[in-house]
């Protein structure tokens, strides 16, 4: 499967990176990255554990375009993960 072939890819370039967030955009990211199967509309508006990481999944931006309705849910993921980022230095 393509997700097994690309996780060893993905945690070196976190290595590397150390990045002190990460931001899943869509549902395939979100539950490849945590191994799970619930749908983004579960996953989202809170941060979630990936290997010590914290990790916010919101709507990916096509399905923003499909229903309108989604994006204040998406726009207040951004505010979220803006307040972390700003609370974390």
């Amino acid at each position: 499967h393509w997700t097994a072939a690309c996780a060893p890819y993905l945690a070196r370039q976190i290595a590397l990176l150390r990045p002190r967030f990460i931001l899943c955009v869509g549902r395939i990211s979100a539950q490849a990255m945590l191994g799970l199967r619930e749908p983004v509309t579960r996953l989202r508006g809170r941060f979630l554990d990936f290997r010590g990481l914290p990790l916010l999944a919101t709507y990916h931006p096509s399905a923003l375009l499909r229903d309108e309705r989604l994006k204040r849910p998406a726009w207040e993921d951004m505010k979220l993960l803006r307040e972390r980022m700003n609370a974390d230095g």
